[in-house]
């Protein structure tokens, strides 16, 4: 009867909302977007994860950064982003709580996103 039993394997809808929450917290941003698109349920859990992006390229293209579109503007409270960051819209992200910038060779327009970006403070 164990043998059975420990060899079914547990379905991860089965988990409450709050250990999938805490689970996706420590998940990265590409790894949690392959989570995406299961079910409603999951997809809303992974909607109340905050997350951090630390992207470490010297060419952020577009492409390369399509997965984080998947995520609502909202969701993202750090970005540090090393290298040409022109497929992002830094304006967009409204609960901001630390922002790193490589700043070499902005365009007027990137300066103009950067001198208006004001970070969320949570007190």
């Amino acid at each position: 009867m164990s043998d059975i039993l420990s060899s079914t394997p547990f379905p991860f809808e089965k988990f409450p909302d709050e250990i999938l929450l805490e689970i996706f917290k420590y998940m990265e941003p590409v790894d949690l977007h392959s989570f995406m698109g299961q079910n409603r349920r999951i997809d809303n859990v992974i909607r109340d994860v905050k997350l951090n992006i630390v992207i470490q390229h010297p060419l952020l293209r577009e492409e390369n950064l399509n997965y984080l579109s998947s995520f609502l503007p909202n969701q993202f409270i750090r970005l540090d982003l090393d290298g040409d960051w022109e497929a992002f819209d830094i304006s967009l992200f409204k609960e901001l709580r630390s922002l790193k910038l490589d700043c070499n060779g902005l365009s007027e327009e990137q300066f103009d996103q950067v001198s208006l970006i004001t970070l969320y403070d949570s007190s």
